[in-house]
């Protein structure tokens, strides 16, 4: 196991922790979904963290899927500005109802 996947599985407990190299995770739940938004001061999570992340999610929980954004939200505190993109997932059973056609999703 990890040292990722070991903070990853303690994350319900803690809810945020903070990495060395100041990558911040948090942790939380509702309405059926799981997120955890990766953040960091004044430059947005790196690509290679978010997929690193998104393995130890894939270990620790199993999720049957994993959502990302697609954008980075930016959140001003004070003087600092965080940068944030977030993992989903369901915590409850779920069943697609609607998808949208392959054809107009690439229109």
């Amino acid at each position: 196991m990890t040292e990722l996947t070991q903070v990853v599985r303690e994350l319900p407990q803690k809810k945020s922790i903070r990495l060395k190299g100041g990558l911040a995770l948090r942790y939380s739940t509702g309405m059926g979904l799981a997120v955890i938004a990766c953040s960091r001061v004044g430059v947005a999570p790196s690509e290679t963290e978010m997929k690193v992340v998104a393995a130890a999610v894939r270990d620790v929980f199993q999720p049957d899927v994993l959502f990302a954004e697609e954008f980075i939200d930016i959140v001003k505190t004070g003087e600092y500005e965080h940068h944030v993109q977030r993992l989903y997932w369901p915590t409850r059973s779920a069943q697609v109802v609607w998808q949208r056609p392959i054809q107009a999703a690439l229109l």
